[in-house]
């Protein structure tokens, strides 16, 4: 996702914006603003099924369906890992 940087300071406090259900990292840009304005380095990404994330494949298909589509997946098979784990997942790496 995007980064908003507010200068050349060498050590600054991270913080990382993550938006709601339904929502994408775009809805964050104000606050994303503001933090880089007051010193921080200020990070969002879109969630798993969200925003630029979200791949509306079917004609019809609107992104809302496509993110209970793969809840309902994670619930029947298990074969995707839960959302929250995903996002400590995607965090872990934006950190790196």
């Amino acid at each position: 996702g995007p980064v908003l940087d507010s200068g050349p300071v060498l050590r600054r406090p991270v913080l990382i914006l993550l938006h709601g259900t339904g929502c994408s990292m775009h809805g964050q840009r104000v606050d994303q603003e503001d933090a880089a304005r007051a010193g921080y380095l200020a990070v969002t990404t879109d969630c798993r099924y969200h925003g630029e994330r979200c791949k509306v494949e079917e004609e019809g298909q609107t992104p809302r369906d496509v993110y209970e589509a793969a809840l309902i997946r994670a619930w029947r098979d298990g074969k995707e890992r839960p959302f929250l784990l995903d996002n400590v997942w995607d965090l872990t790496h934006i950190l790196d």
